[in-house]
């Protein structure tokens, strides 16, 4: 289902795709991701790690009564009146007032998200004796027990109308050449030449085929080695010009 959602062309749309996060991944799994939690949780000894996506782990917490930290790779998750993030293009919300900042975020709450998200979450917190929640984007998919930002400060500095509980962990970088090392290919390739550019939309991104179309037109007009990262090579250009590589990782 994952690997569906990701091949779908409409995730990678700026106006369907939420519609493909909701119809694909959340609502879906809701369920069945709960009987998983509620089958295998241990009272007193699990704690749920889980992104605000994962509406289950909120259900968790609240009917099993499971520790929870909600966790954002991204800033924009956590909605502000005073900075708020840009939500679409054009950026309509950041030209507004703060007042209509919220009326703003209510109406994207009520025709859009909880349009899509909150009858079926209703419907399964009704299963299991909860009161209906609406506006799930806004306070209610945030753990108030502790929220984790994977990114530091500088990057998006704390807000004062964010939830009080928020800890920001700066970036978890992860090196995976303390478990392998390069291929003796892209070593070679390192070694030929002036360090290249890289080039990467993502590791989930398998409809990039116009961003490295132009990847590879500005290689060739600069003059520059590029290293093109992606492991869906099919979207790549069929015959790469000379001085870029194509490598999974």
């Amino acid at each position: 289902e994952y690997h569906e959602a990701i091949h779908d062309p409409d995730l990678w749309n700026p106006y369907r795709a939420f519609l493909v996060v909701a119809r694909r991944l959340m609502v879906p799994w809701m369920r069945p991701l709960y009987q998983v939690l509620a089958e295998r949780a241990e009272p007193g000894r699990t704690v749920l790690v889980a992104p605000a996506t994962a509406l289950a782990a909120r259900i968790a917490q609240e009917k099993l009564g499971l520790p929870l930290a909600t966790v954002h790779l991204q800033p924009i998750m956590l909605r502000s009146t005073i900075d708020p993030g840009c939500y679409g293009f054009p950026d309509i919300i950041n030209h507004l007032p703060r007042l209509l900042r919220g009326l703003y975020l209510r109406a994207v709450d009520r025709l859009l998200i909880d349009r899509l998200l909150a009858p079926e979450t209703n419907a399964f917190r009704a299963e299991l004796g909860l009161p209906p929640v609406r506006r799930l984007f806004d306070r209610w998919m945030h753990s108030p027990q502790c929220i984790l930002g994977f990114f530091p400060e500088w990057f998006a500095p704390p807000q004062p109308d964010w939830p009080p509980n928020v800890h920001l962990t700066g970036f978890p970088l992860w090196d995976e050449g303390d478990h392998r090392s390069p291929s003796p290919e892209l070593e070679e390739f390192l070694a030929a030449g002036e360090p290249p550019v890289v080039f990467t939309a993502g590791s989930a991104m398998a409809q990039g085929k116009e961003f490295f179309r132009v990847s590879a037109e500005v290689c060739r007009t600069s003059g520059r080695r590029g290293l093109f990262l992606t492991q869906f090579p099919e979207q790549l250009p069929q015959r790469l010009p000379n001085g870029i590589r194509h490598f999974d990782y």
